[in-house]
């Protein structure tokens, strides 16, 4: 059942693009790179960090340009997208807080493979490519992890392009919806609800497609009692049936 005047959302007052400390260090700790490091390293890591904010829909970074800073998100959301031969952007990640992003030399790329963009209003810490260097004199247990993490995640992106490339519309639409459940859900009564304010142009976005065509398969999935639907939120109510719909999630 769709309720365009009530949302469900449970947005944090505070403007998400200011940084606290606190919101920086657990930020780090989240992170795959830095997961090993104790909480007095991770105070090391926070101080040789930059910040940036974003806001929705604005490029973090976009494919091909020099790789010169890795980010982390701190607070909001973000998605990474692939050009496809016939010029298409199609989704390769969604992320969320403790998530990094982008690459640096000192990851052994050169410049970024795909593009990054905000979701909602995002504070970002960055590292360039010398604080990482420093990073990773200063902490042996990172460049162990930076072998494993940026070889995953690759294969991973470079997976999910290929499948959503051949998928259809509709394919790409429930992925779309369960990436966003995977990292941004909380789970209610009723079902996993995406706590971010989702518009019908950034589900079109993220699925690749018209706005019309997303409004037209989401209403049919709200129809068949898979997802429930308001003015800028998305509710899953039955993952299963959602699933289904998914090329191989």
């Amino acid at each position: 059942m769709s309720s365009p005047r009530h949302t469900p959302l449970q947005i944090a007052d505070a403007d998400p693009r200011t940084c606290t400390h606190d919101v920086r260090v657990r930020a780090l700790a989240r992170t795959p790179l830095f997961a090993d490091l104790d909480e007095r390293a991770l105070i090391d890591v926070d101080a040789r960090c930059g910040m940036r904010s974003v806001d929705a829909g604005e490029a973090i970074y976009r494919a091909g340009q020099p790789a010169e800073r890795l980010y982390v998100i701190a607070q909001g959301a973000a998605k990474t997208t692939r050009t496809t031969q016939d010029r298409r952007e199609l989704l390769s990640e969604i992320l969320a807080p403790g998530d990094d992003v982008g690459v640096l030399p000192a990851l052994g790329e050169t410049h970024y493979p795909d593009s990054a963009w905000a979701i909602v209003p995002t504070c970002l810490l960055t590292l360039t490519n010398a604080n990482l260097d420093d990073v990773l004199r200063r902490h042996s247990s990172v460049a162990r992890a930076g072998l494993t993490v940026v070889s995953t995640r690759l294969r991973d992106s470079q997976a999910t392009a290929h499948r959503l490339a051949a998928a259809t519309t509709e394919q790409r639409l429930a992925t779309a919806l369960l990436l966003l459940a995977d990292r941004l859900g909380v789970r209610r009564a009723g079902g996993t609800l995406v706590n971010a304010p989702i518009s019908r142009d950034d589900l079109a976005d993220l699925a690749g497609c018209a706005p019309e065509t997303a409004s037209r398969l989401l209403a049919r999935l709200a129809r068949d009692g898979i997802v429930e639907t308001g003015r800028r939120w998305v509710r899953i109510t039955d993952r299963e049936r959602l699933e289904a719909h998914a090329p191989d999630h």
